[in-house]
């Protein structure tokens, strides 16, 4: 009996693991269609929230995605103003999810790939 319950426990540990997985995997596919397709940025950042939520491990890089969303929403917004709020509200995501976890790799280039393309001025 503890042979079988061992073997559950591992099987579902595996089997969550891989749903973070391929939860990560379609989110990071969302983002970068999201650069040149505005309608899935709010889909990408439900992912992203999901994940967070679910595996607490990597709230910090869901969070640095989040914020890099919130700022491309920025690019395509209409107003002038509208644009510098959405950015510099992705920018303040974006720091505190570096913040969380500042040796993250994947975290560190989402962060600073969408720093070099914003405007001089941020």
């Amino acid at each position: 009996m503890k042979l079988f319950s061992s073997f559950v426990l591992l099987t579902s540990f595996f089997l969550y693991a891989g749903e973070i997985d391929s939860l990560l995997v379609r989110g990071r596919h969302l983002f970068y269609s999201s650069v040149e397709e505005p309608a899935q940025i709010e889909t990408a950042i439900a992912v992203f929230q999901d994940i967070a939520k679910r595996q607490p491990a990597l709230a910090g890089r869901a969070m640095t995605y989040i914020g890099s969303l919130k700022a491309l929403q920025g690019k395509f917004a209409f107003w002038p103003h509208t644009k510098w709020k959405l950015a510099n509200q992705g920018l303040a995501v974006m720091d505190s999810g570096l913040s969380m976890n500042p040796d993250d790799i994947e975290s560190l280039f989402v962060h600073s790939s969408t720093c070099y393309f914003l405007p001089f001025f941020f």
